[in-house]
């Protein structure tokens, strides 16, 4: 870092020391604002704002309810990716190593409205929480897989664009996870650099020519940026996109650090003593070669599967049915969007696809129970369910799947509320009521009287 940063550098491991800032994203279609102090804007993202103090999100409902997501700052420099190249048209998206799903969700908002986007997860104990987080979110355009960033070769020049937040040594992390810094070694290093380099290589063909792989790591040093940046300039058939970035903002470009690698090679650096946040790397490669278009999008492939029939209340459960498709999976009805329906079906019969659109209800004979994804979902009609209204003691025993307190004494399915913010369902039974939270997204923390979101001892 001295080599790199020069008399920069002290300032730099000065910062390291400091404390992290605390940020988070508001979504774009949910207007629940949390009741936190800001301190500012994230400058590179509208939706972005820093905290004062961090509180215990896990006790706030609202992060339950997909109102804000909890992010990085620097990470949202994403935002000035899609705004820049990516706002032609509706497009094809593959986030490729997704979860948790901070840029999943950033990018279900930036990217065109009515784009498709598939968020993938190679390891499979960390789908679960990608899925959550995908759900909670509530845009119906995000398709979930699991799997090797190989079986893409599958999808030949299917994606406009295709962002790898490459797995990476974690230097970036150092101030923020002290067990960062143990971790680390030079020949952890080396190991990341080649995995990187095979990660990219894997997913290539399925990038369209004059389509963009948006490559990002949370590492500082230059063997996993900008070398292997210029790897795959060299070895793959790709310029680099330049990127507007205002100089107040502090990031730092590539080329100002002089490390006489090519002048044509773009990146862009966020080191914590200049901006905003932890350390990132972001740099934009455009293919050059190959087809323009996939041929396994211009033949025609199996009709999609559509269910023939569905109980017709469930429709009226969607502000816009018309703009769905209605598929049947034995027991549950998913909606997906139907002007992504092929393009979604083309995918889902080559990759292992845990989720796609909303999860409508399950069958469970003669009842139809509506699914917590439904209540989550954007696409949600508010008025086709009665409604109940939860203080933050009560929000949080719907959210710990317990018995809620004083709920009134009627009949059927409900949806309930936080703020305004629908959370999930119940099915009141008239003396009491069942709590149909998943029970795989519980909350574990113990609750005591709350002063905000405190935490328990």
């Amino acid at each position: 870092m001295q080599a790199l940063l020069g008399a920069d550098s002290a300032a730099f491991f000065e910062a390291l020391q400091g404390n992290p800032p605390v940020s988070i994203r508001l979504s774009s279609s949910k207007k629940a604002l949390p009741p936190y102090d800001f301190t500012l804007q994230v400058p590179w993202c509208d939706s972005g704002r820093c905290l004062a103090q961090r509180p215990v999100f896990t006790l706030d409902p609202l992060l339950h309810g997909g109102a804000y997501y909890v992010q990085e700052a620097a990470s949202m420099a994403l935002s000035q990716v899609a705004r820049q190249l990516l706002q032609k048209e509706e497009l094809r998206a593959l986030d490729l190593c997704a979860s948790p799903g901070g840029k999943t969700t950033l990018l279900a908002d930036f990217l065109p409205q009515d784009s498709l986007l598939v968020a993938n997860e190679a390891i499979r104990s960390r789908v679960g929480a990608l899925t959550e987080n995908v759900t909670k979110w509530g845009n119906p355009h995000v398709l979930v897989t699991n799997n090797d960033p190989k079986d893409f070769a599958q999808l030949p020049g299917f994606f406009d664009a295709i962002f790898v937040d490459a797995p990476c040594s974690g230097e970036g992390m150092f101030r923020k996870d002290k067990g960062a810094v143990g971790a680390w070694s030079e020949a952890g290093v080396q190991l990341c650099r080649e995995r990187q380099r095979r990660i990219v290589a894997d997913v290539w063909s399925a990038l369209k020519a004059g389509g963009y792989l948006v490559y990002t790591t949370c590492t500082f040093n230059v063997k996993e940026n900008e070398e292997n940046v210029l790897w795959m300039l060299n070895e793959l058939g790709a310029s680099s996109a330049k990127l507007e970035m205002k100089r107040e903002w502090g990031i730092t470009p590539t080329d100002e650090l002089k490390l006489r690698l090519s002048k044509e090679l773009h990146g862009y650096r966020f080191f914590p003593h200049k901006t905003l946040g932890e350390g990132f790397f972001v740099a934009v490669l455009q293919k050059t070669s190959g087809n323009e278009s996939s041929s396994l999008l211009r033949r025609q492939d199996k009709a999609p599967k559509v269910a023939s029939t569905i109980p017709h209340e469930l429709r009226r459960w969607l502000l816009n049915p018309n703009d769905f498709v209605f598929v049947r999976a034995e027991h549950q009805v998913k909606a997906v969007p139907a002007h992504i329906h092929r393009w979604a079906s083309m995918a889902a019969r080559r990759l292992n696809v845990v989720q796609e659109g909303i999860a409508v209800a399950e069958l469970k004979g003669s009842d139809c129970v509506p699914c917590a994804a439904l209540a989550l979902s954007t696409a949600l009609n508010p008025g086709a369910f009665p409604t109940v209204d939860l203080d933050l003691r009560r929000a949080q025993q719907l959210l710990k799947k317990e018995s809620i307190d004083g709920m009134p004494q009627r009949k059927g399915f409900e949806l309930v509320r936080y703020s305004g913010l629908p959370l999930g369902f119940i099915k009141n039974l008239g003396a009491r009521c069942n709590n149909l939270y998943p029970q795989e997204w519980r909350i574990r923390m113990n609750l005591r009287p709350l002063n905000g979101f405190e935490a328990a001892p």
